[in-house]
C-alpha cells in the first residue's frame, strides 16, 4: 500500500504529527470532508495526494468536485447545476496528468461542458428570436389597429354624430338629413330637376372621394403590414427550428451524462 510522508503541520482538520500514513487514508479524509461540504479541506487533502501521485484518479476527480462544490459526480446529470467551465484548471490538470485508462472519464466531462456551452448558446439565440418576434408583433398590431380604424372611420363618425341628441330628442344627423331633404324638395319645386340632380351628386361625390381616399390609405397600410407579417412568419419558422436544435443538444447532454455516471460506477467498483 502506498505511503505518504507527513509534514509537521495541521491539515485536513487533523494533526499530521505521525510518521507515515497511507494514500487511502488521505483520500478517505478528503472524501469525508467532501460529503460534509467542507470543500476547502477536501481540496487540501486531494492536492496533498497529487503532490506524491499526480495521476491518482480519485484525487484528480476530487478537485473537479471541489470546484463544482458537489459531493459526487451525479449532479452533472442536471445541466443547470453545472457551474464549472470547459477550461477549468482542475479538469485541464486531470486531462494532462491522468492515467491512459482514465482519460475517457475526464474527456467525457470536458465534452459535457462543451455541450452545455452549446446549449447555452442555443438558448441565447432563442431569447433573441423571441425578442425580435415580440417587437415585430407589436409593430404589426399597431398597423392592424390603424387599418381597422381606417376601414371603420365613416361608420364611427356617423355613430358619434347620431349619439349627440338635440333638445327635442332627435340626433343632429337626423335633423340635418331632414333639413337637407326639405331644401331639396323646395329647391326642386322652385328651380326644377337640376336642383335634384345637384342634390344627389353632392353627397355621392363626397362619398366617392372619401371611399377612394380610404382605399388609398388602406393599400398604404397593407404595404407596411406585409413585410412585418412575412418577417414574423420567418422568425416563427426559425424559432421552431431552434427549439428542435436546443432539444437535440439537451438530449445529447443527458445521454452522455448517463454514460459518464455508468463509467464512474465502473471505475469506483474496480478499486
Amino acid at each position: 500500500m502506498s505511503a505518504i510522508k507527513s509534514h509537521d503541520r495541521k491539515k485536513f482538520g487533523i494533526s499530521c504529527d505521525f510518521g507515515y500514513f497511507t494514500e487511502d487514508n488521505v483520500i478517505e479524509v478528503a472524501h469525508n470532508a467532501l460529503l460534509k461540504g467542507e470543500f476547502l479541506s477536501a481540496r487540501e487533502a486531494y492536492e496533498f495526494v497529487l503532490e506524491k501521485y499526480p495521476d491518482d484518479f480519485d484525487a484528480l476527480k476530487g478537485l473537479i468536485l471541489c470546484d463544482s462544490e458537489w459531493k459526487s459526480i451525479h449532479p452533472i446529470l442536471h445541466m443547470s447545476k453545472v457551474t464549472i467551465k470547459e477550461y477549468t484548471p482542475s479538469l485541464t490538470h486531470a486531462l494532462d496528468n491522468c492515467r491512459p485508462e482514465h482519460k475517457v472519464y475526464f474527456t467525457k466531462i470536458a465534452e459535457l461542458l462543451r455541450i452545455k456551452k452549446e446549449y447555452k448558446k442555443e438558448k441565447s439565440e432563442l431569447k433573441e428570436l423571441e425578442a425580435q418576434r415580440a417587437s415585430e408583433q407589436k409593430i404589426l398590431k399597431s398597423l392592424l389597429d390603424r387599418r381597422k380604424a381606417n376601414r371603420s372611420k365613416l361608420s364611427d363618425v356617423i355613430r358619434r354624430i347620431r349619439a349627440h341628441k338635440s333638445s327635442v330628442g332627435l340626433s343632429y344627423l337626423d335633423i340635418s338629413l331632414a333639413v337637407f331633404l326639405l331644401c331639396t324638395v323646395v329647391g326642386t319645386m322652385i328651380l326644377g330637376r337640376y336642383v335634384l340632380i345637384a342634390a344627389a351628386l353632392v353627397p355621392l361625390s363626397a362619398y366617392v372621394i372619401y371611399t377612394v381616399r380610404k382605399e388609398i390609405r388602406d393599400n398604404l397600410i397593407e404595404t407596411e403590414i406585409k413585410p412585418h407579417a412575412d418577417k414574423i412568419s420567418r422568425l416563427e419558422e426559425d424559432y421552431d427550428s431552434k427549439i428542435k436544435e436546443a432539444q437535440s443538444v439537451k438530449e445529447e447532454y443527458i445521454r452522455k451524462a448517463k454514460s459518464l455516471i455508468a463509467l464512474d460506477v465502473e471505475f469506483s467498483g474496480s478499486k
